[in-house]
């Protein structure tokens, strides 16, 4: 994790500088503009981080300003930094392999020093638009068989979300519509399938979401499991807090309901990483019956191949968010074997969510936010 994250910080402190570079030459020399245009660039490059750091020292309101400046700069920073290289480095190959005749490969001065702002205006349109969409949730409905049924059950209303993030960008109004929209459904059972939480639950609580959660109706109980944002923001702590309003989290554990079906529940990889047991699926499911059908949950797509081999029959996941902001879905689709939708493989039908809440940019291109709807048949074939 380290490594990740000083990769990651190294990436974002270069994009900082190249942009900064290039919007340089936007300003004319003298009369302070570019000192100007540096103390703005840092205080856009801290911002995000700065949130987290000044909450002793400064009011919610200047942390949540904060918080929502870094969180739109990050955005900002992705989309605009990729086009202004793309064009230095087609720029730069048709100089170098002489695409075209001598004298004609510059551009003219003008859009070469105020080009920047052109891509900076399209970048503010492209981010709003992600926005909009971002804050529209959708409703994904599956019907799906599951091959075995061991008790009167034949039918369920299986209602699930990932990856929320409650917290100053996904906030109690977000909240509030999402359990609108479930409860419209009538679910019979409510999943949240890990990283509910991306902040302080003390600040979560001021916020009032423990209230609205409470407010979820579902006649077969709400469970959770936890993801890796629980592990950030203190996995125990917020397993109390979201445990007191009404949802019950199985933690590498199962249970029976209704007598007619097994929920099981995986911890977030986290916990290994944290030096928590290593706890193998199989060892999870021991002595259950095998004539009775399993759901299971797993934030992260990373153990299909397992649930494969243990017989489950509909596994859930979240945790990818399909990249949240286009082209990054092409490195989730690398790195997990699903990145959003539906797959069966053998008699395990998988699903993974796309996420109902956003982390960073509170913005989604070239995916959705949704709530799952499943309306499962037991003992099909």
């Amino acid at each position: 994790m380290p490594i990740i994250v000083y990769i990651v910080l190294a990436l974002y402190t270069l994009a900082n500088i190249y942009l900064y570079l290039r919007f340089r030459l936007v300003f004319p020399k003298g009369r302070g503009y570019r000192g100007a245009l540096a103390v703005v660039f840092l205080i856009l490059y801290f911002s995000y981080l700065g949130a987290e750091l000044s909450k002793p020292i400064l009011t919610p309101g200047l942390v949540a300003a904060l918080h929502w400046t870094g969180s739109w700069w990050i955005g900002f920073l992705f989309y605009t930094t990729i086009i202004l290289l793309l064009i230095d480095l087609v720029r730069l190959a048709a100089r170098l392999l002489h695409l075209f005749p001598a004298g004609r490969h510059h551009l003219p001065r003008s859009i070469r020093r105020y080009g920047p702002v052109i891509v900076a205006v399209g970048v503010i349109i492209l981010l709003w638009a992600g926005y909009l969409n971002a804050r529209d949730l959708q409703v994904t409905t599956l019907r799906l068989r599951l091959r075995q049924s061991c008790g009167n059950m034949k039918r369920l209303n299986l209602v699930f979300l990932s990856d929320l993030h409650l917290g100053v960008t996904v906030n109690s109004a977000f909240l509030k519509r999402a359990i609108f929209q479930v409860n419209s459904l009538k679910p019979d059972l409510v999943l949240l399938v890990g990283d509910i939480v991306d902040m302080d639950i003390r600040e979560i609580d001021e916020m009032g979401c423990g209230r609205l959660l409470s407010r979820i109706r579902a006649p077969l109980g709400v469970y959770a499991v936890t993801g890796n944002h629980e592990y950030i923001t203190g996995e125990e702590e917020s397993v109390s807090y979201l445990s007191g309003v009404g949802i019950t989290f199985l933690r590498d554990r199962v249970i029976k309901i209704n007598n007619s079906f097994y929920l099981a529940g995986r911890e977030d990889l986290s916990s290994i990483r944290r030096g928590g047991e290593k706890r193998s699926l199989r060892s999870v499911l021991r002595g259950l019956d095998p004539g009775c059908p399993i759901i299971l949950m797993d934030h992260r797509p990373a153990r299909i191949d397992e649930a494969v081999e243990e017989g489950v029959d509909l596994l859930l996941c979240g945790h990818t968010h399909h990249g949240q902001l286009f082209p990054l879905n092409l490195l989730t689709g690398i790195f997990y074997p699903v990145s959003w939708g539906y797959v069966r493989q053998g008699e395990t039908q998988v699903y993974v969510s796309s996420g109902a809440g956003t982390w960073g940019p509170p913005v989604r291109i070239g995916n959705i936010p949704e709530i799952v709807e499943i309306k499962i048949e037991f003992g099909g074939t």
